[in-house]
């Protein structure tokens, strides 16, 4: 492969995994938005009447981070 070539080559590879790089990026903002979202509302939930183990499996999928 002669020089210029390879060095298309590679510019379109960079070029390649930049905008993968960015399509990930998008991927986790998206993500961690939605979990927040998820999050919220679970807390809202919480202020409802429910059974205890309902109760429990909300604060379950909040994980220990979070006071109830």
């Amino acid at each position: 492969m002669s020089g210029m070539k390879q060095a298309h080559y590679w510019e379109r590879q960079e070029d390649r995994w930049h905008q993968q790089y960015l399509l990930a990026e998008r991927l986790c903002d998206t993500l961690e938005q939605r979990i927040y979202e998820l999050e919220q509302i679970i807390i809202q939930a919480d202020t409802y009447p429910m059974s205890a183990e309902l109760r429990q499996h909300l604060k379950k999928a909040l994980g220990g981070n979070h006071a109830g």
